[in-house]
């Protein structure tokens, strides 16, 4: 039961240290982990992996990454506008548990590997926005990873998402 009992854990260090945004984010993947095991268990789901060029689509997509990296002038345009860019070995350690290459906490913040991607950069900072505008309370986390994902899609100039990586965000929407 190690996945329940470390974001178990992390809830009541982020409860005892006043960070509600954290609490919130580590009680609901414990919550999660308790359900996966239970579904595990009656054999809802199985473990079952794909082969490489196979993977599932979707939220945890374990396929191909775009190629354009996330350049020091985007990252810092993104920490101009107050977000707080956290690559640090305990992040890695956290995404690695999650199968993520990129995550956030929603409070301008943006947990990215050491090689991010422009994409993901971009997608976790949309996230944020989705936050900041209420779209948080009015739509389901897969719904919001949709509706980042299309508009990504829909916005790729003005964002200046390049074709290649264009593709990959669609096989991942």
């Amino acid at each position: 039961m190690t996945p329940v009992v470390g974001p178990a854990r992390e809830t009541v260090a982020a409860i005892q240290a006043e960070r509600c945004d954290r609490a919130l984010f580590y009680g609901g993947s414990a919550i999660v982990d308790v359900v996966l095991a239970k579904w595990l268990a009656n054999g809802v789901v199985s473990t079952w992996r794909r082969a490489p060029g196979n993977a599932p689509r979707g939220l945890l997509n374990e396929g191909a990454r775009a190629t354009e990296l996330a350049n020091e002038a985007l990252l810092n345009k993104l920490r101009a506008r107050g977000y707080t860019i956290d690559q640090s070995a305990e992040v890695q350690r956290y995404l690695d548990q999650r199968g993520a290459n990129a995550a956030t906490f929603l409070n301008k913040d943006l947990l990215l590997r050491p090689d991010a991607r422009k994409i993901e950069a971009l997608e976790e900072y949309l996230h944020n926005v989705q936050q900041d505008i209420g779209l948080l309370n009015k739509m389901t986390p897969a719904q919001m990873e949709i509706h980042v994902k299309e508009f990504m899609l829909r916005h790729k100039k003005m964002l200046g998402i390049s074709d290649a990586d264009g593709s990959v965000a669609q096989e991942l929407a």
